[in-house]
């Protein structure tokens, strides 16, 4: 199993006695009791312990958000016989796999026969996590075209030039397609 989306605190029980503890999302509470409106992509494991003195555990807190956007909560650990819980807050950034280019037309003008020449299409990855993206159809091109690179990752904010040659062999004209798929990096299949 992949550890993304998620991270832990470490629980110990410092104390002189056996500690018992909930753990819950206030996002899980009824609107008349704190809690939000909005559904939550937090999610907690375990809910409850039972820790021995110096012992600790960790309580796994995960996030699968549905949106781009920034989503914030707050785990509330229920401590038995302490009638003050801990609050911890949390935070996580959804997001999904962008590439902007910067137009989505490369035309060629007219060329000499035998003159090749050469347009570069730059990719921008505007997205806050980084993209794994191909260029699809290259194979069905006609001879007279060469990609220089048809495949890659490309980190946030950064940018990916793609030099598209055309060398003209015979009077022609031509239309052909490229199509750009993106996707995350963690296999998610998130498009």
């Amino acid at each position: 199993m992949k550890a993304v989306n998620g991270t832990f605190f470490q629980i110990t029980n410092n104390g002189k006695y056996k500690l018992e503890a909930n753990f819950t999302l206030r996002s899980t509470l009824p609107v008349e009791e704190g809690g939000p409106v909005e559904k939550s992509p937090f999610i907690l494991e375990p809910s409850e312990v039972s820790l021995d003195i110096d012992e600790t555990l960790n309580l796994n807190v995960f996030a699968f958000p549905e949106e781009a956007k920034l989503y914030t909560d707050e785990v509330i650990v229920l401590i038995k016989d302490n009638p003050n819980p801990a609050i911890f807050q949390i935070q996580c950034l959804g997001a999904k796999p962008v590439v902007n280019v910067d137009f989505e037309t490369v035309k060629f003008e007219r060329a000499l026969i035998g003159k090749n020449l050469t347009k570069t299409l730059t990719l921008t990855n505007n997205c806050a996590i980084p993209v794994k993206w191909a260029l699809t159809g290259e194979d069905k091109l006609s001879k007279e075209f060469t990609v220089s690179k048809t495949s890659g990752t490309l980190k946030p904010c950064k940018q990916e030039p793609i030099d598209i040659s055309f060398n003209a062999i015979k009077d022609q004209k031509f239309l052909e397609t490229l199509k750009l798929e993106v996707e995350d990096i963690e296999e998610y299949q998130i498009r």
